[in-house]
């Protein structure tokens, strides 16, 4: 069962990255996207900001596939997801600093 859990994730990650690339947007646009739906400002994204991140992306993803995305992306089990976070998972490989936009 493990092994469909993590093709399912995989396929998640890979229609994010997809959609990201459409867009024409790369990591280092991330903490910029991340900033535009970041509504308390602490630089991370709760379950509803990340909701609100993907949800014009129309993945096809019902509400409890978006929140199990949230929780699979969610690396130290924080309840939030940093750019930093967000980035090694869709763009294994490549790295990201954070950006403060105020």
């Amino acid at each position: 069962c493990n092994v469909w859990n993590d093709r399912y994730r995989i396929l998640l990650i890979q229609r994010v990255r997809e959609q990201l690339n459409k867009w024409g947007l790369t990591p280092q646009d991330i903490p910029v996207l991340f900033s535009l739906v970041d509504l308390d400002g602490n630089g991370s994204l709760n379950c509803e900001e990340f909701i609100d991140l993907l949800k014009p992306m129309r993945l096809g993803l019902s509400q409890k596939r978006l929140e199990g995305l949230f929780v699979e992306l969610d690396a130290d089990d924080s309840g939030e997801i940093s750019a930093q976070e967000f980035v090694k998972s869709i763009f294994p490989g490549a790295a990201v600093t954070a950006v403060r936009i105020d």
